[in-house]
């Protein structure tokens, strides 16, 4: 498990938080409410809650995007 914010993701190994395999987080930032993003997926079938992260997991993935150089001060502020 870990922060590679030089590459742009987050590591989960499998079979941590719910997750049966490998996975990754990959750091891709869009110009919409997640509301909206999760609206959007769900009406067009992309999107589907699998399970839930543990907070420390959430809060690990959101220290690591904040380490990239991809991320503005705005959507630093949207993560506080």
């Amino acid at each position: 498990m870990g922060c590679y914010f030089e590459d742009g993701y987050y590591f989960l190994p499998a079979k941590h938080d719910n997750f049966p395999c490998d996975t990754w987080v990959l750091f891709y930032i869009i110009e919409r409410t997640h509301s909206q993003f999760l609206k959007e997926g769900l009406q067009k079938g992309v999107v589907e809650k699998k399970g839930q992260l543990r907070l420390e997991t959430i809060n690990a993935i959101i220290k690591c995007l904040k380490q990239t150089e991809d991320i503005s001060e705005y959507h630093i502020s949207q993560l506080d």
